[in-house]
C-alpha cells in the first residue's frame, strides 16, 4: 500500500508546529532550495564575482544609482574601507573615485537619491554627494546624520532622536528649525526612516511612528504607530510587492498601511538565536524578501527568505552578506548584488558554484538539503512493514541525489540514490523493516544544476505480526 506519495513541498519550512500536526507539504529545514514552480524544488543557482577587489576591506555599503536626463546613467555605488567606487561595467572594474574626501572606515552608511544626486550620511564627517563623476561634500550645512530618505520632495535626515528636513525642492538648503523629535527622553534612538504611500514611517529599536505632512508640505501629525517594536536596522527595511517588511529579534513583520504583523512565527526558534540583529540585511528579489541573518542549524552565513506570494520560508547558506542592492545593469536587466566581508561584490544566480570569480569558474560547491517533519503512519499496535521508496524528477540528476530516512526517530540512514528521472529502491526493506513514523531527508552538493523534484514516494503494508508490537500483545 502507498503510505507517502508528497507530490507539493510548497509549505516551506514550519518549526513552530508540533510535526504530527504539520501540513504534509511543510518541513524543518529547505536550504538552498527554490520552488520555481508551486509544489516543485529545485537547488538554487550560484553567484559569481563582479569587478576586481581594490581593497579587502568589507563592503559596508553598496548603492544604485540611476542619473536621468540627457546624461543618463546607471551606477552601481560602493564603499569599502575609507574608499568611494563606482563600478565601470563596460570593463568590469571598480573605479575610484574618493578624490580628496576623508571617509570614515567603519560604520554602517545610508544613502537616498534627490535632483540626480546620490546623497551618503554616516560615510565622512558631514553628509557627501554624487553626481555621477564627483564625490564632494552637501551644501547648505546639512546635519550630520546617520538615516536618509526623500519624502514629498524634501530630503529628510536622522540622527538619535530628531529628523531633520531641507527645504522644498532644495536638498542643499536646511533651515535651522527644520527639525522635529520623535519619543524625545524615551532611552531609544531612531533606526530607520522610509517613505511609505503618503507617509513617512520612522523606526525605534523599540516602537515605530507615522509623519505626516499637509497640502503645503509642512509637518501635520506624529503618531506612534506600533510600542514594543521596530528594527535594529536600517539595512532591513524593503518594499516588497507593495508591502513593507521589516525584522528585528522578534522576527520579521509586514506593514501595508494598517499595523505591522509578526509573518515569522513558523521560523521563530531562528529568530531566537539571533546573534547581532543590527547586521540584518535585506533585499529584494521578485517576490521573495531576502534577509539576512547569520548562523541557522550551525551554518554560517545565512539568509532567510520569504516568498510573499507563496507564503513559505526557506533559506540559503554560504553567503557571506555585509551589504546588498538591486540594480538595473548595462543590459537593463534588473538583477541583485551583495558585498562580503573580504572586499569583493558578487552577483546573485548566477551559474551553478558559489563565490565563482568574473569568470564563472573556480567556485565553491551548492549543498541543498530538503528535512522534512515527522510523519506518523501506524500506531503501536500496527506497525507498517517498508517495502520500497520511489521519486519522481524533471529529468535524470547529474549528480545523485540521496534519499536518507530516520524511523522511529532513529539515527538517519541513506535508503535510495536517486539520480534516474523516475524509479524506485528496495534497500529500505533491511535497513528499515519496520516502523511507526518517519522522517526523510534529500541531499545534494556539487556544481551541477538539480532537477525539479516532483514526487517522493514511500510504499508498505501492516503486516500479520511485528516485532515492534509490545510484548503484551504479541500474538501467540
Amino acid at each position: 500500500m502507498n503510505i507517502l506519495s508528497l507530490q507539493s513541498f510548497a509549505g516551506g519550512m514550519n518549526r513552530k508546529v508540533s510535526p504530527l500536526l504539520a501540513r504534509p507539504d511543510e518541513a524543518y529545514i529547505v536550504r538552498n532550495i527554490r520552488l520555481n514552480r508551486i509544489g516543485a524544488i529545485r537547488k538554487r543557482q550560484g553567484y559569481k564575482q563582479v569587478g576586481n577587489v581594490p581593497d579587502t576591506n568589507p563592503v559596508r555599503f553598496l548603492y544604485s544609482y540611476y542619473k536621468t536626463g540627457s546624461e543618463a546613467v546607471n551606477q552601481l555605488l560602493r564603499i569599502s574601507g575609507n574608499k568611494f567606487y563606482y563600478l565601470n561595467e563596460t570593463t568590469n572594474t571598480w573605479t575610484d573615485a574618493t578624490g580628496s574626501n576623508t571617509l570614515n572606515s567603519t560604520g554602517n552608511i545610508d544613502a537616498t537619491t534627490y535632483a540626480n544626486l546620490a546623497i551618503i550620511v554616516n560615510a565622512a564627517s558631514q553628509p557627501l554627494k554624487w553626481d555621477g563623476t564627483t564625490l564632494s561634500n552637501l551644501d547648505g550645512s546639512p546635519p550630520a546624520g546617520t538615516l536618509i530618505a526623500t519624502f514629498k520632495d524634501r530630503v529628510y535626515i536622522a540622527k538619535g532622536s530628531y529628523v531633520y528636513f531641507s527645504d522644498v525642492a532644495n536638498a542643499e538648503s536646511w533651515p535651522a528649525f527644520n527639525a522635529f523629535s520623535v519619543g524625545l527622553n524615551d532611552g531609544d534612538e531612531i533606526t530607520s526612516i522610509n517613505p511609505y504611500f503618503d507617509s513617512l514611517i520612522i523606526f525605534k529599536h523599540n516602537s515605530v511612528w507615522v509623519f505626516n505632512v499637509d497640502t503645503d508640505n509642512q509637518p501635520l501629525s506624529l503618531k506612534p504607530l506600533a510600542y514594543g517594536l521596530g528594527t535594529d536596522s536600517s539595512r532591513s527595511v524593503w518594499i516588497v510587492n507593495g508591502v513593507l517588511f521589516f525584522a528585528s529579534r522578534k522576527g520579521i513583520y509586514s506593514f501595508a498601511g494598517r499595523v505591522p504583523e509578526k509573518i515569522s512565527y513558523r521560523v521563530e526558534d531562528i529568530f531566537q538565536n539571533v546573534s547581532n540583529s543590527q547586521n540584518f540585511v535585506a533585499w529584494e528579489d521578485g517576490d521573495l524578501y531576502h534577509l539576512y541573518i547569520g548562523t541557522i542549524d550551525g551554518y554560517q552565513n545565512c539568509v532567510l527568505f520569504y516568498d510573499t506570494v507563496l507564503d513559505y520560508f526557506a533559506y540559503d547558506s554560504n553567503l557571506d552578506v555585509q551589504s546588498a542592492t538591486t540594480f538595473i545593469n548595462k543590459d537593463n536587466v534588473l538583477r541583485q548584488y551583495f558585498g562580503d566581508s573580504n572586499g569583493k561584490v558578487y552577483l546573485l544566480w548566477e551559474g551553478y558554484s558559489d563565490k565563482a570569480d568574473t569568470n564563472g569558474a573556480n567556485g565553491q560547491d551548492i549543498e541543498m538539503e530538503y528535512t522534512s517533519l515527522l510523519y506518523q503512519i501506524g500506531d503501536p499496535l500496527k506497525p507498517v512493514e517498508f517495502e520500497e521508496v520511489g521519486w519522481r524528477m524533471s529529468y535524470s540528476a547529474y549528480s545523485p541525489i540521496t534519499i536518507e530516512m530516520s524511523v522511529n526517530n532513529s539515527d538517519w540512514k541513506r535508503v535510495a540514490t536517486a539520480q534516474k528521472a523516475i524509479s524506485k529502491d528496495k534497500a529500505i526493506q533491511n535497513i528499515f523493516p519496520q516502523g511507526m513514523d518517519f522522517s526523510f531527508r534529500l541531499h545534494e552538493i556539487s556544481q551541477s544544476p538539480g532537477p525539479e523534484i516532483l514526487e517522493i514516494i514511500v510504499n508498505g503494508n501492516v503486516p500479520e505480526e511485528t516485532s515492534l508490537m509490545p510484548y503484551k500483545f504479541t500474538k501467540r
